[in-house]
């Protein structure tokens, strides 16, 4: 009986008009069981609204951004791929580092979840220039804490000063030109940071370590992975 329930149940309202079975004849749930069933049904729902947020996620300063992803690129040297991303709209010009940090993280390539991009090497360095061909500037995966006098990637590794570096004439210009005449200041405690940039390839695409309100609109992420 349990069983022409269950078939009667799964074809609809407009069977159930004309297939309805006597309620003499099917077990109706317990309140408990019902309550257990409703609360099952909201933690799926809340499950596949949190799947989704994260998917389509938006920092705030950002809404209804257009993301734009240039195809991926793989460097066998980090075993990663590389892609030039591009976030804005016409009231929003541009991302924090923050928020484009934020903003990487919700990427994904073949399953790998990204991240602003770490450049250990001249070659990975020379690969991002002549792959993509930034025509602005772009954020990548560095902080400069200057109170520290510590530069630290997203992964938590220190960029030690032996390490692979790509500093201009003036590494740490507040603005969006490498012309611009003031240096950027860092805000009180030792948590404040200055965020770190390429310049444009016409501008010689160097690093820069900004002011932390300076906004752009391209970033590099990084998807990283140790396959092929």
């Amino acid at each position: 009986m349990r069983a022409a329930c269950d078939r009667t149940r799964s074809v609809g309202r407009e069977a159930l008009k004309t297939a309805r079975p006597s309620p003499s004849r099917c077990r109706t749930p317990s309140a408990s069981a019902r309550r257990f069933k409703g609360s099952l049904a909201v933690l799926q729902w809340l499950g596949t609204a949190l799947t989704l947020a994260l998917s389509t996620y938006v920092a705030p300063g950002d809404a209804a951004a257009q993301v734009v992803m240039e195809p991926p690129v793989y460097v066998e040297e980090t075993k990663s791929y590389f892609t030039l991303v591009t976030v804005g709209n016409a009231a929003m010009p541009g991302l924090s580092w923050h928020n484009a940090y934020l903003r990487a993280r919700t990427l994904t390539h073949n399953g790998v979840p990204g991240r602003l991009a770490i450049i250990p090497s001249r070659s990975v360095n020379d690969f991002l220039r002549d792959s993509f061909r930034p025509k602005r500037a772009v954020w990548i995966g560095l902080q400069y804490y200057c109170h520290l006098q510590k530069l630290v990637w997203v992964d938590g590794k220190e960029l030690s000063r032996f390490e692979y570096q790509n500093w201009g004439p003036r590494w740490n210009i507040d603005g969006g030109s490498p012309n611009a005449l003031h240096s950027s200041q860092c805000e009180s405690g030792t948590a404040a940071y200055n965020p770190v940039h390429y310049w444009s390839v016409k501008s010689g695409f160097y690093w820069n370590a900004n002011g932390k309100a300076k906004h752009f609109a391209d970033m590099f992420v990084e998807f990283p992975t140790s396959k092929e």
